[in-house]
């Protein structure tokens, strides 16, 4: 099952940049992780690589913002729910508005696929 989420370059960049710093995970703090939390980072780290490139890609044209040009990201199931569960761990331990809102966001399009 894939799960289909159209996001605007506001929400690409934003991953991005939350994917930047999930990227500063060294191999001693993740070896110290839960198993469940080794899976969801390694599935995670799959998914950073295709949005940071999705978002590069996109950065080079001129159509980056335009704000209601909706961009196509396709996830297997498995990857949609550790995206989701970075971002329900990641909504924890945000504390900037503007940010918890986009997490806020990007939950809601991932829960109707979660609701059971």
């Amino acid at each position: 099952m894939n799960i289909e989420l159209k996001l605007t370059a506001d929400d690409l960049q934003f991953l991005s940049s939350c994917f930047e710093q999930h990227a500063k995970h060294d191999a001693a703090r993740f070896n110290k992780l839960k198993r469940d939390n080794k899976v969801v980072v390694s599935i995670v780290t799959d998914i950073a690589d295709r949005i940071c490139k999705k978002y590069e890609k996109l950065s080079r044209k001129p159509t980056l913002f335009d704000t209601k040009k909706k961009h196509h990201v396709t996830l297997k199931f498995h990857e949609g729910y550790a995206l989701w569960m970075y971002l329900t761990g990641r909504l924890l331990i945000e504390f900037d508005p503007y940010n918890k809102s986009k997490i806020v966001k990007l939950h809601t399009l991932l829960d109707p696929h979660f609701a059971n």
